[in-house]
């Protein structure tokens, strides 16, 4: 039986149903996209506070050091959690730079006992490390103020 609609026709909405579905595609892209800028703006001046007064305490211990080693490796341990949190939020060398971090953090924590661990430069250099993130962060969340 011949179709009622003309060959051309059926071949336009062929293609208009293509076009819409690249529309579609694209809009659940941008969603998303705009959902992480949304979801980072949020949460990261929080985990930057968290990471503050975690390093903060952690500043205090390492005065006392090494009498309380046991309470600095969880100070750590905290750190490398919020870092793991805050890198799906960061895109390009921030992310990288901060993984490698997050990854130095995670394996001090877990070695911290050892007697790699004996003087109090590694610590600081540890300690060192997490300022640095918060730093990172802080610029990270004062340029998505201006996108």
């Amino acid at each position: 039986m011949a179709s009622f609609f003309p060959q051309w026709t059926q071949d336009l909405n062929t293609g208009l149903s293509f076009v819409g579905f690249l529309i579609t595609a694209y809009t659940l892209y941008e969603v998303k996209r705009i959902k992480a800028s949304f979801l980072a703006r949020a949460r990261l001046p929080d985990i930057i506070k968290e990471l503050s007064k975690n390093g903060s305490s952690l500043n205090t211990i390492l005065g006392t050091w090494p009498s309380q080693r046991n309470e600095a490796r969880s100070h750590i341990k905290v750190s490398a959690t919020l870092l793991k949190s805050a890198l799906p939020m960061l895109t390009g060398t921030d992310k990288k730079e901060l993984s490698k971090i997050q990854e130095k953090l995670a394996s001090a924590s877990k070695g911290f006992s050892d007697p790699s661990y004996p003087n109090t430069n590694e610590a600081w250099d540890i300690y060192s490390d997490i300022q640095s993130c918060i730093t990172t962060l802080t610029q990270v969340s004062k340029n998505m103020k201006w996108e």
